[in-house]
């Protein structure tokens, strides 16, 4: 089971994470940061069928790196995707090895 913080603080902003399948269905992608609201969203289901716990992870990093860049001066105008997928990917592997004992 994939336990999703409900909140992160990334930098000096509290970022609620809420699980939104129907919002992001609909525009096709699996995550969503939502810069004005503090928010992020994350899928979990795409179609009725459970998304991986790997790729659910994977997005949660990815949209917390456009956070950092955001809540330190890149801005959404410069975003690189590019550039957040592979930090939001290291991040995630990072992470993951941190929690092995």
């Amino acid at each position: 089971m994939i336990k999703i913080p409900k909140y992160i603080q990334i930098g000096a902003t509290k970022v609620r994470v809420l699980v939104k399948n129907q919002e992001l269905a609909e525009s096709g992608s699996w995550g969503k940061s939502i810069f004005g609201k503090s928010e992020i969203w994350i899928a979990t289901k795409q179609d009725g069928e459970a998304i991986s716990e790997q790729t659910v992870m994977q997005t949660l990093f990815h949209e917390i790196q456009h956070y950092i860049f955001k809540t330190h001066g890149f801005g959404v105008e410069n975003d690189n995707e590019q550039l957040v997928d592979i930090c939001g990917l290291v991040w995630y592997q990072v992470f993951k090895q941190l929690g092995k004992k």
